[in-house]
Protein backbone atom coordinates (compact mmCIF):
# COMPACT_ATOMS: atom_id res chain seq x y z
CA UNK A 1 0.00 0.00 0.00
CA UNK A 2 3.29 2.24 0.70
CA UNK A 3 4.88 1.62 -2.31
CA UNK A 4 1.58 1.88 -4.48
CA UNK A 5 1.14 5.37 -2.94
CA UNK A 6 4.75 6.43 -3.51
CA UNK A 7 4.47 5.58 -6.99
CA UNK A 8 1.29 7.08 -7.54
CA UNK A 9 3.08 10.62 -5.76
CA UNK A 10 6.07 9.98 -8.15
CA UNK A 11 4.29 9.39 -11.68
CA UNK A 12 2.78 12.97 -10.59
CA UNK A 13 5.67 14.76 -9.50
CA UNK A 14 8.33 13.31 -11.68
CA UNK A 15 6.54 14.17 -15.31
CA UNK A 16 5.20 17.72 -13.76
CA UNK A 17 8.69 18.67 -13.31
CA UNK A 18 9.75 17.32 -17.10
CA UNK A 19 6.93 19.39 -18.64
CA UNK A 20 7.56 22.29 -16.53
CA UNK A 21 11.58 22.53 -16.84
CA UNK A 22 10.72 22.18 -20.70
CA UNK A 23 8.17 25.27 -20.86
CA UNK A 24 10.69 27.50 -18.59
CA UNK A 25 14.09 26.24 -19.20
CA UNK A 26 14.25 25.02 -22.80
CA UNK A 27 11.35 27.04 -24.49
CA UNK A 28 11.94 30.09 -22.35
CA UNK A 29 7.91 30.56 -20.86
CA UNK A 30 8.16 33.32 -18.15
CA UNK A 31 4.88 33.71 -15.88
CA UNK A 32 2.81 35.99 -15.97
CA UNK A 33 3.58 38.17 -12.88
CA UNK A 34 5.12 37.71 -9.61
CA UNK A 35 1.79 37.24 -8.50
CA UNK A 36 1.00 35.10 -10.79
CA UNK A 37 4.18 32.77 -10.41
CA UNK A 38 2.98 32.64 -6.77
CA UNK A 39 -0.98 31.48 -7.16
CA UNK A 40 1.06 28.88 -9.57
CA UNK A 41 2.62 27.94 -7.08
CA UNK A 42 0.12 28.06 -4.41
CA UNK A 43 -2.23 25.66 -6.29
CA UNK A 44 0.15 23.53 -7.78
CA UNK A 45 1.11 22.56 -3.95
CA UNK A 46 -2.43 22.14 -3.33
CA UNK A 47 -3.26 19.84 -6.02
CA UNK A 48 0.45 18.06 -5.11
CA UNK A 49 -1.37 17.66 -1.76
CA UNK A 50 -4.49 16.22 -2.56
CA UNK A 51 -2.76 13.91 -4.66
CA UNK A 52 -0.62 12.66 -2.28
CA UNK A 53 -3.52 12.70 0.11
CA UNK A 54 -5.37 9.87 -2.54
CA UNK A 55 -2.12 7.82 -2.95
CA UNK A 56 -1.81 7.15 0.86
CA UNK A 57 -5.07 6.84 2.19
CA UNK A 58 -7.66 5.83 -0.23
CA UNK A 59 -7.02 2.33 -0.31
CA UNK A 60 -8.54 1.89 -4.23
CA UNK A 61 -5.49 1.87 -6.32
CA UNK A 62 -7.23 2.75 -9.65
CA UNK A 63 -8.87 5.43 -7.75
CA UNK A 64 -5.38 6.98 -6.55
CA UNK A 65 -4.10 6.29 -10.30
CA UNK A 66 -6.51 8.29 -12.05
CA UNK A 67 -6.48 11.06 -9.33
CA UNK A 68 -2.47 11.40 -10.27
CA UNK A 69 -3.20 10.94 -13.93
CA UNK A 70 -6.35 14.01 -13.69
CA UNK A 71 -3.69 15.90 -11.73
CA UNK A 72 -0.95 15.71 -13.87
CA UNK A 73 -3.17 16.96 -16.91
CA UNK A 74 -4.40 19.89 -14.87
CA UNK A 75 -1.06 20.80 -14.61
CA UNK A 76 -0.08 20.49 -18.06
CA UNK A 77 -2.62 21.66 -19.90
CA UNK A 78 -4.24 24.24 -17.43
CA UNK A 79 -1.84 25.66 -15.32
CA UNK A 80 0.50 26.93 -18.68
CA UNK A 81 -2.43 28.35 -19.41
CA UNK A 82 -3.55 30.34 -16.69
CA UNK A 83 -0.60 31.55 -15.32
CA UNK A 84 2.34 31.77 -18.17
CA UNK A 85 2.74 34.11 -20.60
CA UNK A 86 1.48 32.87 -23.76
CA UNK A 87 -0.10 34.38 -27.08
CA UNK A 88 -2.53 32.16 -28.34
CA UNK A 89 -3.53 29.78 -25.42
CA UNK A 90 -5.33 27.20 -27.39
CA UNK A 91 -1.55 26.04 -28.88
CA UNK A 92 -0.22 25.82 -25.09
CA UNK A 93 -3.06 24.10 -24.32
CA UNK A 94 -2.93 21.17 -26.81
CA UNK A 95 0.86 21.02 -26.15
CA UNK A 96 0.04 19.90 -22.78
CA UNK A 97 -2.47 17.15 -24.01
CA UNK A 98 0.05 16.23 -26.27
CA UNK A 99 2.10 15.69 -23.70
CA UNK A 100 0.51 13.58 -21.61
CA UNK A 101 -0.96 11.34 -24.47
CA UNK A 102 2.55 11.12 -26.18
CA UNK A 103 4.14 10.14 -22.58
CA UNK A 104 1.33 7.39 -21.82
CA UNK A 105 1.99 6.12 -25.43
CA UNK A 106 5.80 5.91 -24.79
CA UNK A 107 5.38 4.06 -21.74
CA UNK A 108 2.29 2.10 -22.69
CA UNK A 109 4.42 -1.16 -24.28
CA UNK A 110 7.10 -1.34 -21.29
CA UNK A 111 4.58 -1.81 -19.29
CA UNK A 112 2.08 -4.32 -21.13
CA UNK A 113 5.74 -6.46 -21.73
CA UNK A 114 6.99 -6.24 -18.39
CA UNK A 115 3.94 -6.04 -16.15
CA UNK A 116 3.97 -9.84 -16.20
CA UNK A 117 7.61 -9.81 -14.58
CA UNK A 118 6.94 -7.36 -12.23
CA UNK A 119 3.66 -6.30 -10.72
CA UNK A 120 4.91 -2.51 -10.47
CA UNK A 121 6.02 -2.32 -14.03
CA UNK A 122 3.18 -0.43 -15.19
CA UNK A 123 3.98 2.34 -12.30
CA UNK A 124 7.91 2.63 -12.25
CA UNK A 125 8.32 2.76 -15.90
CA UNK A 126 7.15 6.12 -16.47
CA UNK A 127 8.83 7.14 -13.54
CA UNK A 128 11.90 5.93 -14.76
CA UNK A 129 11.50 7.59 -18.61
CA UNK A 130 10.70 10.93 -17.14
CA UNK A 131 13.87 11.01 -15.05
CA UNK A 132 15.71 10.24 -18.11
CA UNK A 133 13.84 12.94 -19.80
CA UNK A 134 14.25 15.34 -17.22
CA UNK A 135 18.39 14.07 -17.14
CA UNK A 136 18.29 15.22 -20.66
CA UNK A 137 16.23 18.24 -20.20
CA UNK A 138 18.96 19.54 -17.33
CA UNK A 139 21.93 18.72 -19.96
CA UNK A 140 20.77 20.49 -22.64
CA UNK A 141 19.98 23.33 -20.50
CA UNK A 142 23.55 23.28 -18.93
CA UNK A 143 25.85 22.65 -22.12
CA UNK A 144 23.52 24.27 -24.57
CA UNK A 145 23.49 27.40 -22.79
CA UNK A 146 19.85 27.85 -23.45
CA UNK A 147 18.33 31.26 -22.07
CA UNK A 148 16.98 33.07 -24.99
CA UNK A 149 13.11 34.11 -24.00
CA UNK A 150 11.76 33.73 -27.22
CA UNK A 151 13.76 30.51 -28.41
CA UNK A 152 10.99 28.64 -29.36
CA UNK A 153 7.17 29.81 -28.51
CA UNK A 154 5.29 26.95 -29.18
CA UNK A 155 2.17 29.01 -30.46
CA UNK A 156 3.66 29.79 -33.53
CA UNK A 157 2.85 26.33 -34.62
CA UNK A 158 -1.20 25.68 -35.72
CA UNK A 159 -3.25 23.69 -33.46
CA UNK A 160 -3.80 20.97 -36.31
CA UNK A 161 -0.41 19.07 -35.48
CA UNK A 162 -1.17 18.36 -32.12
CA UNK A 163 -4.73 17.78 -33.10
CA UNK A 164 -3.53 15.00 -35.42
CA UNK A 165 -0.48 13.59 -33.29
CA UNK A 166 -2.98 13.42 -30.82
CA UNK A 167 -5.91 11.52 -32.55
CA UNK A 168 -3.35 9.60 -33.63
CA UNK A 169 -1.71 8.14 -30.32
CA UNK A 170 -5.00 7.83 -29.40
CA UNK A 171 -5.75 5.22 -31.90
CA UNK A 172 -2.21 3.33 -31.36
CA UNK A 173 -2.69 3.32 -27.69
CA UNK A 174 -6.40 1.08 -28.62
CA UNK A 175 -4.00 -1.25 -30.06
CA UNK A 176 -1.75 -1.99 -28.05
CA UNK A 177 -3.68 -1.77 -24.56
CA UNK A 178 -7.26 -4.05 -25.91
CA UNK A 179 -6.89 -6.74 -27.67
CA UNK A 180 -8.05 -6.90 -31.00
CA UNK A 181 -11.16 -9.67 -30.07
CA UNK A 182 -13.07 -6.99 -28.96
CA UNK A 183 -15.09 -5.77 -31.19
CA UNK A 184 -15.56 -2.12 -30.09
CA UNK A 185 -12.11 -0.92 -29.31
CA UNK A 186 -10.95 -2.40 -32.84
CA UNK A 187 -13.77 -0.04 -34.35
CA UNK A 188 -13.32 2.71 -32.27
CA UNK A 189 -9.25 2.35 -32.82
CA UNK A 190 -9.94 2.25 -37.06
CA UNK A 191 -12.28 5.37 -36.66
CA UNK A 192 -9.48 7.34 -34.85
CA UNK A 193 -7.02 6.27 -37.83
CA UNK A 194 -9.49 7.73 -40.84
CA UNK A 195 -10.03 10.80 -38.45
CA UNK A 196 -6.58 11.14 -37.99
CA UNK A 197 -5.44 10.72 -41.78
CA UNK A 198 -8.37 12.93 -42.96
CA UNK A 199 -7.03 15.74 -40.64
CA UNK A 200 -3.56 15.24 -41.84
CA UNK A 201 -4.31 15.03 -45.41
CA UNK A 202 -6.48 18.42 -45.08
CA UNK A 203 -3.57 20.04 -42.93
CA UNK A 204 -1.19 19.61 -45.83
CA UNK A 205 -3.06 20.90 -47.93
CA UNK A 206 -3.67 23.78 -46.09
CA UNK A 207 0.39 24.33 -45.17
CA UNK A 208 1.48 24.13 -48.66
CA UNK A 209 -1.08 26.43 -50.15
CA UNK A 210 0.00 28.64 -47.37
CA UNK A 211 3.61 28.30 -47.61
CA UNK A 212 3.10 29.09 -51.50
CA UNK A 213 1.42 32.85 -50.01
CA UNK A 214 4.05 32.98 -48.01
CA UNK A 215 6.51 32.82 -50.54
CA UNK A 216 5.45 34.61 -53.14
CA UNK A 217 4.51 37.55 -50.49
CA UNK A 218 8.04 37.53 -49.42
CA UNK A 219 9.58 37.60 -52.99
CA UNK A 220 7.23 40.46 -53.81
CA UNK A 221 8.73 42.21 -50.65
CA UNK A 222 12.09 41.43 -51.69
CA UNK A 223 11.48 43.02 -55.28
CA UNK A 224 10.15 46.22 -53.82
CA UNK A 225 12.74 46.25 -51.20
CA UNK A 226 15.81 45.68 -53.53
CA UNK A 227 14.09 48.46 -55.86
CA UNK A 228 14.05 51.00 -53.19
CA UNK A 229 17.45 49.97 -52.54
CA UNK A 230 18.67 50.83 -56.35
CA UNK A 231 16.69 54.23 -55.66
CA UNK A 232 18.65 55.10 -52.24
CA UNK A 233 21.92 54.05 -53.49
CA UNK A 234 21.32 56.62 -57.00
CA UNK A 235 20.29 59.37 -54.24
CA UNK A 236 23.73 57.86 -52.21
CA UNK A 237 25.32 58.34 -54.64
CA UNK A 238 24.25 62.16 -55.67
CA UNK A 239 25.11 63.06 -52.19
CA UNK A 240 28.43 61.26 -52.85
CA UNK A 241 29.07 64.03 -55.85
CA UNK A 242 28.19 67.23 -53.42
CA UNK A 243 30.36 65.72 -50.80
CA UNK A 244 33.40 65.86 -53.59
CA UNK A 245 32.12 69.52 -54.70
CA UNK A 246 32.17 70.50 -51.09
CA UNK A 247 35.60 69.18 -51.30
CA UNK A 248 36.75 71.14 -54.36
CA UNK A 249 35.31 74.17 -53.14
CA UNK A 250 38.22 76.13 -53.23
CA UNK A 251 39.22 74.77 -56.59
CA UNK A 252 35.70 75.90 -57.82
CA UNK A 253 36.60 79.14 -56.79
CA UNK A 254 39.76 79.31 -58.03
CA UNK A 255 38.55 78.48 -61.47
CA UNK A 256 35.70 81.19 -61.21
CA UNK A 257 38.17 83.89 -60.13
CA UNK A 258 40.50 83.17 -62.83
CA UNK A 259 37.41 83.35 -65.31
CA UNK A 260 36.44 87.17 -63.87
CA UNK A 261 39.81 87.95 -63.82
CA UNK A 262 40.25 87.28 -67.58
CA UNK A 263 36.95 89.09 -68.29
CA UNK A 264 35.45 85.46 -69.75
CA UNK A 265 32.32 86.54 -68.22
CA UNK A 266 30.37 84.01 -70.50
CA UNK A 267 32.20 81.29 -69.53
CA UNK A 268 31.81 82.27 -65.77
CA UNK A 269 27.98 82.65 -65.88
CA UNK A 270 27.92 79.05 -67.56
CA UNK A 271 29.99 77.55 -64.91
CA UNK A 272 27.99 79.71 -62.33
CA UNK A 273 24.98 77.38 -64.15
CA UNK A 274 26.36 73.97 -63.83
CA UNK A 275 27.86 74.81 -60.13
CA UNK A 276 24.29 75.51 -59.15
CA UNK A 277 22.47 72.89 -61.29
CA UNK A 278 24.95 70.07 -59.01
CA UNK A 279 23.80 71.79 -56.10
CA UNK A 280 20.25 71.67 -56.74
CA UNK A 281 21.07 67.71 -58.16
CA UNK A 282 22.23 66.64 -55.17
CA UNK A 283 20.46 68.14 -52.32
CA UNK A 284 21.66 66.66 -49.26
CA UNK A 285 19.29 67.33 -45.79
CA UNK A 286 21.16 64.68 -43.44
CA UNK A 287 24.85 63.41 -42.45
CA UNK A 288 24.58 60.77 -40.61
CA UNK A 289 27.68 58.92 -41.28
CA UNK A 290 26.80 56.76 -44.05
CA UNK A 291 25.28 57.48 -47.58
CA UNK A 292 22.57 55.38 -48.04
CA UNK A 293 21.24 56.33 -44.61
CA UNK A 294 21.44 59.78 -45.56
CA UNK A 295 19.81 59.46 -49.15
CA UNK A 296 16.79 57.78 -47.21
CA UNK A 297 16.67 60.06 -44.51
CA UNK A 298 16.34 63.00 -47.18
CA UNK A 299 13.34 61.17 -49.54
CA UNK A 300 11.79 60.26 -46.06
CA UNK A 301 11.53 63.45 -45.32
CA UNK A 302 10.26 65.05 -48.30
CA UNK A 303 7.76 62.74 -48.17
CA UNK A 304 6.43 63.27 -44.75
CA UNK A 305 7.14 66.98 -45.43
CA UNK A 306 3.76 66.88 -47.47
CA UNK A 307 1.97 65.81 -44.31
CA UNK A 308 3.43 69.08 -42.19
CA UNK A 309 6.16 66.55 -40.69
CA UNK A 310 9.61 67.15 -40.03
CA UNK A 311 12.06 64.16 -39.23
CA UNK A 312 15.01 65.19 -37.26
CA UNK A 313 17.79 63.21 -37.00
CA UNK A 314 20.52 62.50 -33.93
CA UNK A 315 23.64 60.62 -33.80
CA UNK A 316 25.40 58.66 -36.01
CA UNK A 317 24.58 55.35 -38.72
CA UNK A 318 27.86 52.95 -39.11
CA UNK A 319 28.80 52.40 -42.45
CA UNK A 320 29.87 49.33 -42.18
CA UNK A 321 28.54 45.73 -39.94
CA UNK A 322 25.11 46.38 -41.53
CA UNK A 323 24.20 45.11 -45.25
CA UNK A 324 22.07 47.82 -47.18
CA UNK A 325 19.64 46.16 -47.76
CA UNK A 326 19.65 45.44 -43.85
CA UNK A 327 19.57 48.76 -43.37
CA UNK A 328 17.12 49.57 -46.23
CA UNK A 329 14.53 47.48 -44.60
CA UNK A 330 14.66 49.21 -40.90
CA UNK A 331 14.99 52.23 -41.83
CA UNK A 332 12.46 52.88 -44.32
CA UNK A 333 10.09 50.66 -42.59
CA UNK A 334 10.42 52.62 -39.02
CA UNK A 335 9.91 55.68 -40.73
CA UNK A 336 7.07 54.72 -42.92
CA UNK A 337 5.46 53.56 -39.80
CA UNK A 338 6.20 56.72 -38.05
CA UNK A 339 4.86 58.97 -40.74
CA UNK A 340 1.47 56.89 -40.25
CA UNK A 341 1.03 56.91 -36.58
CA UNK A 342 1.70 60.54 -36.23
CA UNK A 343 -0.55 61.79 -39.47
CA UNK A 344 -3.40 62.56 -37.23
CA UNK A 345 -0.80 65.05 -35.03
CA UNK A 346 0.32 67.14 -37.71
CA UNK A 347 2.33 69.29 -37.78
CA UNK A 348 4.59 67.35 -35.63
CA UNK A 349 8.03 66.04 -35.16
CA UNK A 350 9.42 62.17 -35.67
CA UNK A 351 12.69 62.00 -33.36
CA UNK A 352 15.32 59.65 -34.79
CA UNK A 353 18.46 58.98 -32.98
CA UNK A 354 21.16 56.45 -33.39
CA UNK A 355 23.78 55.30 -31.62
CA UNK A 356 26.84 53.24 -32.19
CA UNK A 357 30.15 52.08 -29.81
CA UNK A 358 32.59 49.65 -30.40
CA UNK A 359 30.23 46.43 -31.51
CA UNK A 360 26.70 47.40 -31.95
CA UNK A 361 24.48 49.46 -33.36
CA UNK A 362 20.84 50.94 -31.74
CA UNK A 363 18.52 52.88 -33.71
CA UNK A 364 15.21 54.79 -31.90
CA UNK A 365 12.40 56.72 -33.36
CA UNK A 366 9.89 58.50 -31.55
CA UNK A 367 6.55 60.04 -33.41
CA UNK A 368 3.38 61.28 -31.09
CA UNK A 369 0.33 59.44 -31.44
CA UNK A 370 -3.38 60.61 -31.03
CA UNK A 371 -4.01 57.82 -28.58
CA UNK A 372 -2.00 55.30 -26.28
CA UNK A 373 -1.14 52.08 -28.72
CA UNK A 374 -1.82 49.17 -26.10
CA UNK A 375 1.44 46.90 -27.06
CA UNK A 376 1.06 43.41 -25.79
CA UNK A 377 3.99 40.60 -25.44
CA UNK A 378 6.13 43.30 -27.67
CA UNK A 379 3.54 43.20 -30.36
CA UNK A 380 0.85 45.74 -31.81
CA UNK A 381 -2.73 44.50 -32.64
CA UNK A 382 -3.95 46.25 -35.38
CA UNK A 383 -7.28 47.96 -35.73
CA UNK A 384 -7.08 48.26 -39.35
CA UNK A 385 -9.23 46.67 -42.36
CA UNK A 386 -6.29 45.08 -44.21
CA UNK A 387 -5.03 43.33 -41.32
CA UNK A 388 -3.44 40.55 -43.03
CA UNK A 389 -0.79 43.29 -44.24
CA UNK A 390 -0.58 45.40 -41.87
CA UNK A 391 2.22 45.12 -39.66
CA UNK A 392 4.38 43.45 -42.18
CA UNK A 393 6.86 45.97 -42.03
CA UNK A 394 7.12 45.62 -38.14
CA UNK A 395 7.90 41.70 -38.98
CA UNK A 396 10.28 42.39 -41.50
CA UNK A 397 12.22 44.90 -38.67
CA UNK A 398 12.25 41.98 -36.66
CA UNK A 399 13.56 39.61 -38.82
CA UNK A 400 16.44 42.06 -39.74
CA UNK A 401 17.34 42.33 -35.85
CA UNK A 402 17.47 38.60 -35.32
CA UNK A 403 19.77 38.20 -38.11
CA UNK A 404 22.05 40.34 -36.22
CA UNK A 405 21.46 38.98 -32.79
CA UNK A 406 19.97 41.75 -31.75
CA UNK A 407 15.72 42.99 -30.56
CA UNK A 408 13.35 45.62 -31.16
CA UNK A 409 11.42 47.00 -28.21
CA UNK A 410 8.27 49.02 -28.37
CA UNK A 411 6.91 51.36 -26.39
CA UNK A 412 4.04 53.58 -25.75
CA UNK A 413 4.03 56.08 -23.27
CA UNK A 414 2.12 59.81 -22.71
CA UNK A 415 1.07 59.63 -26.11
CA UNK A 416 4.71 58.70 -27.83
CA UNK A 417 5.49 55.90 -29.89
CA UNK A 418 9.02 54.46 -29.00
CA UNK A 419 10.40 51.84 -31.44
CA UNK A 420 14.18 50.63 -30.51
CA UNK A 421 16.31 48.55 -32.88
CA UNK A 422 19.45 47.15 -31.48
CA UNK A 423 21.90 44.76 -33.48
CA UNK A 424 25.36 43.14 -33.04
CA UNK A 425 27.24 45.00 -36.02
CA UNK A 426 28.52 42.10 -38.34
CA UNK A 427 32.35 41.66 -37.39
CA UNK A 428 31.15 41.35 -33.92
CA UNK A 429 28.20 38.69 -34.41
CA UNK A 430 31.23 35.26 -34.10
CA UNK A 431 32.51 37.08 -30.79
Amino acid sequence: MMLDGLFNCLNFLVPAAVFWFLLCRIFGYRFKSERHKHAGIVLFTLIAALQAVCAFIVKDDEISSLVSEISLMAVAMFFSVLFLNVKKKISLLLFGLLFCTTLDYICMPLQTALQSYWIYADKLIPVVICTVLFAVEILMYININVHNEDLFPLEVISPLPYVVMIISELSMYYDIIFSDEIPLYKEVSTWLKIVSGMILVAGLIYFSVNIIRMIDHQRETDRILRTELRHYEEVAQKNETLRKFRHDYQNNLFSLNYLLNAEQFDDAKQYINELSTGLADSKLEYVTGNPLADAILSEKSANASVFDIKIDFNGKIPRIGIDNLDLCTVLSNAIDNAVRGCAECAPCVIDVNAYVNQNSFVLSIKNPVKSDIKIVDNSIKTTKNDSENHGIGLKNIKSVAKKYSGNVELLCENKVFSLNVGFILKEHMEG
